[in-house]
Protein backbone atom coordinates (compact mmCIF):
# COMPACT_ATOMS: atom_id res chain seq x y z
CA UNK A 1 0.00 0.00 0.00
CA UNK A 2 1.46 3.04 -1.01
CA UNK A 3 1.17 6.10 1.85
CA UNK A 4 -0.16 9.84 0.22
CA UNK A 5 3.04 11.98 -0.71
CA UNK A 6 3.86 14.37 2.24
CA UNK A 7 6.39 16.05 -0.64
CA UNK A 8 5.47 15.64 -4.50
CA UNK A 9 7.84 17.44 -6.89
CA UNK A 10 6.04 17.60 -10.73
CA UNK A 11 8.47 18.34 -14.01
CA UNK A 12 10.09 20.68 -11.48
CA UNK A 13 12.83 23.17 -13.45
CA UNK A 14 15.08 25.95 -12.65
CA UNK A 15 17.01 28.35 -15.07
CA UNK A 16 19.06 30.88 -13.38
CA UNK A 17 20.01 34.07 -15.97
CA UNK A 18 23.83 34.39 -15.51
CA UNK A 19 25.56 38.26 -15.03
CA UNK A 20 26.50 37.40 -18.74
CA UNK A 21 23.35 37.34 -19.96
CA UNK A 22 23.23 33.82 -20.67
CA UNK A 23 20.90 31.79 -18.76
CA UNK A 24 22.13 28.11 -16.26
CA UNK A 25 20.13 25.46 -16.10
CA UNK A 26 20.00 23.98 -12.67
CA UNK A 27 17.24 21.62 -12.85
CA UNK A 28 15.31 19.70 -15.45
CA UNK A 29 12.55 17.66 -15.13
CA UNK A 30 12.15 16.12 -11.29
CA UNK A 31 9.75 14.14 -10.76
CA UNK A 32 10.07 12.81 -7.24
CA UNK A 33 6.99 11.41 -4.50
CA UNK A 34 8.20 11.35 -0.83
CA UNK A 35 5.74 9.55 1.39
CA UNK A 36 5.01 10.67 5.18
CA UNK A 37 7.74 8.61 7.10
CA UNK A 38 9.94 8.13 4.07
CA UNK A 39 13.55 8.70 4.75
CA UNK A 40 15.30 10.50 1.42
CA UNK A 41 18.43 11.46 0.66
CA UNK A 42 19.69 13.78 -1.97
CA UNK A 43 23.03 12.62 -3.74
CA UNK A 44 25.20 14.29 -6.30
CA UNK A 45 28.00 16.19 -7.25
CA UNK A 46 29.01 20.08 -6.72
CA UNK A 47 26.73 22.29 -8.54
CA UNK A 48 24.20 19.50 -9.83
CA UNK A 49 21.27 21.61 -8.10
CA UNK A 50 20.95 19.65 -4.57
CA UNK A 51 20.32 23.29 -2.79
CA UNK A 52 18.51 24.63 -5.47
CA UNK A 53 16.08 22.20 -5.04
CA UNK A 54 16.01 22.02 -1.40
CA UNK A 55 15.16 26.13 -1.42
CA UNK A 56 12.65 25.48 -4.01
CA UNK A 57 10.65 22.68 -1.63
CA UNK A 58 11.41 25.35 1.08
CA UNK A 59 9.65 28.11 -0.78
CA UNK A 60 12.54 30.01 -0.88
CA UNK A 61 12.84 29.83 -4.63
CA UNK A 62 10.28 29.51 -7.30
CA UNK A 63 10.08 26.71 -9.92
CA UNK A 64 11.08 28.07 -13.75
CA UNK A 65 8.86 25.04 -14.23
CA UNK A 66 6.90 22.80 -12.52
CA UNK A 67 4.87 22.31 -9.49
CA UNK A 68 5.87 21.13 -5.81
CA UNK A 69 3.17 20.07 -2.78
CA UNK A 70 3.63 20.13 0.70
CA UNK A 71 1.13 18.09 2.75
CA UNK A 72 -1.04 18.49 -0.55
CA UNK A 73 -0.35 22.31 -0.24
CA UNK A 74 1.32 23.99 -3.29
CA UNK A 75 4.55 25.98 -2.23
CA UNK A 76 4.30 29.33 -3.77
CA UNK A 77 6.71 30.82 -1.55
CA UNK A 78 7.34 31.27 1.96
CA UNK A 79 4.51 31.74 4.13
CA UNK A 80 3.57 34.99 5.89
CA UNK A 81 5.08 33.63 9.43
CA UNK A 82 8.05 32.68 8.43
CA UNK A 83 10.98 34.72 6.66
CA UNK A 84 14.45 33.66 5.84
CA UNK A 85 16.42 36.30 8.36
CA UNK A 86 14.02 35.68 11.04
CA UNK A 87 14.93 31.83 10.33
CA UNK A 88 18.24 32.80 10.12
CA UNK A 89 19.04 31.89 6.47
CA UNK A 90 20.82 34.88 4.04
CA UNK A 91 19.50 34.55 0.05
CA UNK A 92 21.13 32.15 -1.76
CA UNK A 93 23.55 33.28 -3.87
CA UNK A 94 22.85 34.13 -7.76
CA UNK A 95 24.56 33.33 -11.01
Amino acid sequence: MRLASMIAIERLSKTFDTARGTSHLALSDIVLDVAQGEFVSILGPSGCGKSTLLYIVGGFVMPSEGAVRVGGTPVTGLPATRSAPALGLTKPPTM
